[in-house]
């Protein structure tokens, strides 16, 4: 007698939290952030695996106690999950070669293995605006503050301002400031140049000789207060505003000159082709790492662990004459001779970058565990890896226990689940 749908229905309790789920210190890829998974709640928005936003339509949590998984990738850090937890992947055919076809698949966490590709999409929402208003209430006494224009456009002048900004800038509650080192003088005049002509600033300018640095003040308090609300206030807070993350990704070229002129260096050597940022802003970090995708360039994030006075730094590394030649473009540096024939890269298309998993630990666990569901998309992102949201997979599971239970042949039932994707 042939199965029917009939036939899978069974009693017993469905569970009221999905099977899959990841620890609390687990970061989502919002919209187009990052946060914690446990912060997230109904009506945010996370990316999916288009690389486009969808909103959360439950956010489910309970207690795990049991083994979860820790999936260290290379490239982009690591995401520790429940072992039932589904992973887009393209499953790694031959250990000492190369696939000859990528397909992706879901497979479940404990079904991984090491060389296995987690499939990581790149951001696709993309929005040109033209300019910023400048808008604010002037206080009642104050009569020295000098006027702002109504907008300012966004354009290369501006963009390069705010990496500036994110780099070496910081505000005061009346000014805007940025320190460079005495060797950087150039860009000191850049930042001085542009406050001028795009806000009618003057700068106040120290030589610290001893510190060997310069120091640049603008007296603001309206403006100081706007560059708090787009960049952030200090170093572990610093971001990229929503209206920049989705500039074309042309425009967002300018961005990425002025904050590697600020926090970030270019190696000299032919022979080792290497380019390095650092911040100590988790959220900058996430956000520049999806900036280079955009730009075809695969960075390496590593972690500096505090210590002392230190806080936890993230360093942003770009290796490879690829890739490095493609951030010399963006910077303006001189590439010279360096266009010799370089290979195809096989981790990064036009949408996806794919991952190869590094190391897979067990460990045991008991505490919260969380997951998301997400309209539409079914899936989302976190630091290295893409994730099933609960529904269907909790379907899924619930039709494998019914066979098990009904204790079907294997041969006699298919469960058939897939996704499409375009390279």
């Amino acid at each position: 007698m042939a199965t029917t749908l009939q036939d899978l229905q069974i009693d017993y309790d469905k569970p009221n939290w999905c099977p899959g789920c990841t620890i609390p210190e687990t970061y989502i890829q919002t919209n187009p952030s990052t946060a914690l998974i446990s912060t997230l709640k109904t009506g945010d928005r996370v990316i999916g695996s288009d690389g486009m936003p969808h909103e959360v339509t439950e956010a489910l949590s309970h207690i795990h106690d049991g083994i979860m998984y820790r999936l260290v990738s290379r490239y982009f850090g690591e995401t520790t999950l429940t072992p039932e937890h589904p992973v887009l992947t393209i499953k790694h055919e031959h250990l000492r070669r190369k696939n000859l076809e990528y397909q992706s698949q879901w497979v479940e966490a404990r079904e991984l293995k090491k060389g296995d590709r987690l499939v990581y999409p790149i951001l696709k929402t993309e929005k040109d605006i033209g300019h910023i208003d400048i808008s604010f209430i002037k206080r009642k006494k104050d009569t020295k503050s000098k006027g702002l224009p109504s907008s300012v456009p966004l354009e290369a002048e501006f963009l390069r301002l705010a990496g500036y900004y994110i780099a070496e800038g910081y505000v005061h509650r009346r000014s805007i400031n940025f320190t460079f080192h005495s060797r950087e003088e150039m860009y000191a005049e850049d930042v001085v140049a542009i406050m001028q002509k795009l806000f009618g600033l003057f700068s106040i300018k120290r030589y610290r000789k001893g510190r060997k640095t310069i120091d640049l003040s603008f007296n603001s308090s309206y403006l100081s207060e706007m560059f708090e609300g787009w960049f952030g206030k200090g170093a572990a807070n610093k971001k990229i505003p929503d209206f920049v993350m989705f500039l074309p990704k042309e425009k967002q070229k300018e961005l990425i000159k002025g904050m590697w002129r600020g926090d970030g260096w270019v190696g000299k050597s032919r022979k080792r082709h290497s380019a390095c940022l650092r911040t100590i802003s988790k959220k900058l970090t996430e956000q520049v790492k999806m900036l280079l995708l955009r730009q075809a360039i695969l960075p390496t994030v590593s972690v500096q662990g505090a210590h002392g006075m230190h806080k936890t730094a993230y360093s942003i590394w770009v290796y490879g004459p690829r890739d490095c030649i493609k951030l010399k473009e963006i910077l303006g540096l001189v590439v010279n001779n360096e266009q010799e024939f370089v290979p195809q890269r096989h981790l990064l298309t036009q949408n996806f970058a794919f991952l190869p998993i590094r190391k897979i630990e067990k460990q045991r666990y008991k505490g919260p565990v969380h997951n998301l569901e997400v309209d539409t998309e079914n899936a989302y992102v976190t630091e290295n890896a893409i994730l099933h949201n609960c529904g269907d997979f909790g379907i899924w599971v619930s039709l494998k226990n019914a066979i098990v239970q009904l204790d079907l042949k294997p041969w006699e039932v298919v469960l058939v689940s897939g996704i499409g994707l375009l390279s």
